[in-house]
């Protein structure tokens, strides 16, 4: 075991570092978003009154402003951690089945006498 991840470590480091980030970046979006989810839903809760309303006068303004952020941050995590590596690995393929198929293209190589 000892040998395998002295050979393998910065493969492994690598790896480790690309997962922590992706996954500071889904708890960073899920929390904003769940915390603009009383915006988006228009509901203003008063903390010094100790009330809870549903479409106040100060939740017309922002309604819309946390909508677009929540929107927006959900749509650019859902590209950043789904659509980025789906496409990344779909160029890879197509790129190694068009060397695959040009090699089989190719005339064998037949030795001179």
């Amino acid at each position: 075991m000892k040998r395998f991840l002295q050979r393998h470590q910065s493969p492994i480091a690598a790896l480790g570092i690309t997962v922590v980030l992706a996954l500071w970046l889904l708890a960073g979006t899920v929390t904003t978003v769940l915390g603009l989810m009383p915006m988006v839903l228009g509901v203003n809760i008063d903390l010094i009154d100790r009330s809870v309303a549903i479409g106040g006068p100060s939740t017309q303004w922002w309604t819309q402003l946390a909508t677009a952020v929540a929107g927006g941050l959900a749509f650019a995590t859902l590209l950043t951690l789904v659509l980025t590596p789906s496409l990344l690995v779909l160029g890879e393929r197509l790129k190694f089945g068009r060397l695959k198929t040009a090699r089989a293209q190719l005339p064998e190589a037949t030795p001179t006498l």
